[in-house]
């Protein structure tokens, strides 16, 4: 068996402290899959990339075995790992190094790995383990971040490998990390728990973020309502309307709808100066009703074959459900939902359908809290190939950009306001 010699290249992928410190920003956590680490025993070789990259602790002995009978090993470098003919191996050093083996099959299978040698993690620890905040979620210049320190890692040579994972919670965060700081990002508040894999040893990071935000509102004319704020009070902010035409709000954090159509409410903090807002929707005290009780149905269970059922709904019963008690029927007298496509055929009959769908006008807020989005060109042989509904009850504020003018997304019954962005421009919208 023949061996070579070289000097092994790390990876792009292997973090190297002593190099420029690493910054992986915007990566979601729980795209980071967990590799598997070696101490011992055997590891089978596949074709494939499935492990095409194997990591070996220093000191680690064992056999590679493969499905297929294995011709000959060769190693470039065999002082980072050695492997003898029979594909007994032992790691001794720290590094990379590539190993080529030849299948014995008809094809002459030639497969090859990439063979990491790491250092066992012997006292790892977070700094803090966990995080209780309150921040503001929803103005860019001040960004809901939260850091950790990874202790240890900065005692450790080279070819580490750090991965990042959710283990539980209903926050997703992205991150970044440089050196042993660890840095969370989320716009959006929660719980969760993070999985830290310094090579192939874990702990965790626990964090708890109350978002301070404004949360949208609907409301016919003439009518008054405290803004919705959580986890803050409405005197610390200035407030302000952006479209007094459509909804006024007082000192005190009173709006007050006017006529029908979309406005932002904007509230400074008076202390940090950091911004949360909220669109005032305005329409008819029915599509009110209607948005209200879709919203209620919503937070049942999904179940076609159970849609009109208390606790279950489909996209089509969620819109025929929360519109029919209040005069909008969709021409169906009977106590049964019609498809999507039989609601929008309904519309279209009255004139009603009346735009495409475009982004551009999202922004603008040119759709009406209670209009309703259907999917079309969808091939199933229903009117327009519509196979889906669903209805827009209003607009959240995502974030304000650095300008600090509001970002805005259409709030939806059933989804979260980031379906907006898998809408297509052929999908069509009607109104009641």
């Amino acid at each position: 068996m023949k061996f070579t010699r070289r000097i092994s290249v790390l990876l792009s992928v292997i973090m190297i402290l002593a190099a420029v410190p690493v910054s992986i920003i915007g990566v979601p956590v729980e795209t980071r899959a967990a590799a598997t680490f070696y101490k011992s025993g055997e590891i089978e070789l596949k074709k494939g990339s499935a492990n095409s990259n194997i990591w070996l602790y220093e000191g680690a002995t064992g056999k590679f075995t493969s499905e297929e009978d294995i011709a000959s090993f060769e190693v470039e470098d065999d002082d980072i790992v050695n492997v003898t003919e029979k594909g007994k191996y032992s790691a001794y050093d720290l590094g990379t190094t590539v190993l080529t083996v030849e299948l014995d099959d008809d094809e002459e299978t030639t497969l090859t790995f990439k063979l990491h040698v790491v250092e066992y993690p012997k006292n790892l620890k977070l700094s803090p383990k966990s995080k209780k905040e309150t921040k503001p979620t929803q103005d860019s210049s001040s960004a809901p971040t939260t850091q950790f320190k990874i202790k240890g890692l900065e005692d450790m040579e080279s070819n580490v490998k750090v991965e990042f994972a959710v283990k539980e919670g209903d926050m997703t965060p992205t991150f970044s990390r440089s050196g042993n700081v660890v840095t969370l990002k989320s716009y959006k508040g929660g719980k969760c728990t993070i999985g830290v894999t310094v090579n192939g040893v874990e702990t965790t990071f626990k964090w708890e973020l109350k978002a301070i935000k404004c949360e949208p509102m609907v409301l016919s004319p003439g009518t008054s309502k405290a803004v919705s704020l959580t986890n803050a009070k409405a005197s610390s902010f200035e407030w302000s309307s952006q479209n007094e035409k459509i909804a006024t709000i007082s000192s005190g954090g009173k709006i007050t709808a006017k006529k029908a159509g979309n406005a932002v409410i904007v509230g400074e903090n008076e202390d940090d100066g950091y911004k949360v807002g909220c669109v005032v929707s305005v329409t008819t005290p029915e599509k009110v009703k209607a948005i209200t009780r879709a919203k209620e149905i919503a937070t049942g269970t999904y179940s076609q074959g159970k849609r009109m059922q208390t606790g279950y709904y489909d996209c089509s019963s969620l819109v025929w459900r929360a519109y029919s008690p209040y005069g909008f029927n969709f021409g169906v007298k009977s106590g049964y939902a019609p498809t999507a496509a039989t609601e929008a055929q309904y519309i279209d009959s009255k004139k009603n359908m009346y735009a495409t769908w475009k982004a551009k006008d999202m922004k603008k807020m040119l759709y009406a809290a209670g209009d309703l989005m259907f999917r079309t060109n969808t091939g199933n042989g229903r009117y327009r190939g519509i196979n889906h509904v669903e209805m827009i009850t209003g607009y959240e504020v995502v974030s304000f950009d650095s300008d600090g003018d509001a970002q805005v997304l259409c709030d939806w019954a059933s989804k979260s306001p980031d379906y907006s962005s898998s809408i297509y421009e052929h999908d069509i919208i009607g109104r009641l």
